[in-house]
């Protein structure tokens, strides 16, 4: 998980400004890796939350063998 987190490590520094009292601040990252298991890279989407009132985010990674879909960009909520 390390070399995942060296990945987001931008994100995992609190944010700029007076954090807000009510609302999650929520930032996505993507990015290819490949452990050593395995045979090939494969996409990585990182998800990471500032909740107020809590010193560290909450990062959570999903890993797919999917690749992004050209021209139809959308919101991921």
């Amino acid at each position: 998980a390390t070399r995942l987190k060296d990945k987001i490590a931008h994100r995992l520094t609190r944010p700029v400004g007076r954090p807000s009292l009510t609302k999650v601040k929520r930032f996505f990252e993507e990015f290819e890796y490949q452990a050593a298991s395995w045979d090939k890279e494969r996409r990585v989407i990182a998800k990471i939350e500032w909740h107020p009132g809590e010193l560290f985010p909450r990062v959570g990674f999903i890993v797919t063998n999917l690749g992004s879909f050209a021209g139809g960009g959308g919101i991921l909520r």
